[in-house]
């Protein structure tokens, strides 16, 4: 009877100690399970967040960056334009290349806004920065300029690239970007040629291949009434030479600069020499103007003594 209590003794204390491994086995598990848990959320919670340090910085150099505003992307211009736009943070002088003309403005605001005649057309409009150690970046944007009137103009969209199909009262082109759009045409719609001067022409005179602007209303479905369709040449803009310097040698020939670390010789026959004031007034000078230590600013067709 004895041996018999003894060995139920044995029995269940290994009966107990075998389950209370077993339960702690599912504690060690379950606690693991909530820790993975836990750690999931956590990642998953970090990607969602938001990078503010890094969102901040690039606003501020979208800020800086060198662009236009007006006109808006896909938007005509008169011929009186006024362009506006942002300005490189280091900025010190701009230039503005449009339509075979320079303009140079002394700056050092973040935004600006010049005014000037521009040709009907499609136009590159190249932007320069010069900072004030001499360092260049520049912008090239193209614009359309419409003939038509501001009031019949306003809201219109604007678009260029090369003739795909023609149909009757309608035509297909492919833009500079890929894009193929449908524009339809009516009786009111202006055509004109502009490649050398502005001429009337018809709807007749278009052929596939033709390299086009429009002006016109979109409707729902993408397809553009035009308003206008010039007739236009493509324009291979190359960037325009320009350097900041100060004079080390002057000839009557002959300016040699230190721009940059480097030397450059610029010839001066063929230039126009202007003196740039304070208040951007131009002022025509003569070569004996320039002196040693004088500092100068020069592109494909001016020399600019600078204030």
């Amino acid at each position: 009877m004895r041996k018999e209590v003894v060995i139920a003794i044995i029995l269940g204390s290994f009966l107990g100690i075998f389950l209370a491994f077993i339960l702690s086995q599912r504690a060690v598990k379950s606690r693991t399970r909530s820790q993975q848990a836990t750690t999931v959320e956590t990642s998953t919670s970090n990607s969602t967040t938001p990078n503010t340090t890094q969102a901040t910085l690039q606003n501020e150099i979208a800020s800086g960056e060198l662009g236009l505003s007006t006109p808006a992307v896909n938007t005509p211009i008169h011929t009186a334009a006024k362009l506006t736009g942002s300005n490189a943070n280091d900025s010190a002088y701009l230039l503005i290349f449009a339509d075979g003309g320079e303009h140079i403005y002394r700056t050092e605001a973040p935004t600006f806004s010049a005014s000037m005649t521009l040709s009907p057309g499609i136009l590159p409009i190249e932007l320069v920065n010069v900072s004030q150690s001499g360092a260049i970046s520049r912008k090239t944007q193209t614009v359309l300029v419409t003939t038509l009137p501001s009031d019949v103009s306003t809201g219109s969209k604007s678009s260029y690239g090369v003739i795909t199909d023609i149909t009757e009262g309608a035509l297909q082109m492919r833009t500079n970007g890929g894009a193929v759009e449908q524009i339809t045409t009516t009786g009111s719609t202006i055509y004109k040629n502009v490649v050398k001067d502005v001429k009337d022409i018809k709807s007749t005179d278009l052929a596939i291949g033709d390299f086009v602007g429009t002006v016109g209303t979109t409707s729902g479905r993408g397809v553009i009434t035009a308003q206008e369709i010039l007739v236009d040449t493509p324009e291979t803009s190359t960037p325009s030479a320009v350097v900041k310097g100060v004079v080390a040698a002057v000839t009557t020939k002959l300016l040699t600069l230190n721009a940059q670390n480097e030397e450059v010789v610029i010839p001066l026959a063929g230039k126009a020499l202007r003196r740039l004031g304070a208040d951007n007034l131009l002022v025509r000078i003569v070569n004996s103007a320039f002196k040693v230590d004088s500092v100068v600013l020069a592109t494909d067709k001016y020399i600019y003594l600078l204030p």
